[in-house]
């Protein structure tokens, strides 16, 4: 999938290789994983070092070139600064995503357990406290 992603639209194929990277260390089912996960990664970061990649790579350069940011990237910030409410729900959808749940047991995570996580089925397994 990454490959396509590189040979397609290489924003994806970056936006790919950082959601790979965040979901390693965010994610407690991938961190399980994490060898395959890093061999996926480092192949991904292998494909445009390849030499059949190199003209591809400088016909990417030469377009990024002919872009406005290319000489002045406070015309970006501005760009940016001035659009701030068309890039708010991204800016929200990202601490959405970042914003640490807590589990029943107190453990946060990501990614709320939903009981599933081992403190919490230690709990669940444990008899109820008693209310005198």
């Amino acid at each position: 999938m990454l490959a396509a992603l590189f040979y397609l639209k290489m924003t994806y194929f970056a936006v790919g290789m950082a959601m790979i990277a965040v979901a390693v260390i965010a994610s407690e089912p991938m961190r399980g994983d994490w060898r395959g996960w890093t061999l996926v990664f480092l192949i991904g970061v292998a494909l445009p070092l390849l030499p059949f990649n190199w003209a591809y790579l400088e016909d990417l350069r030469g377009a990024a070139q002919a872009g406005i940011v290319r000489g002045d990237a406070a015309f970006f910030l501005n760009d940016f600064a001035e659009n701030a409410p068309e890039y708010a729900p991204y800016v929200v959808a990202i601490g959405v995503a970042a914003w640490p749940r807590s589990c029943s047991a107190g453990s946060s995570t990501i990614i709320s357990c939903r009981g599933s996580c081992s403190s919490c089925r230690s709990r669940r397994s444990s008899p109820p406290a008693r209310a005198w």
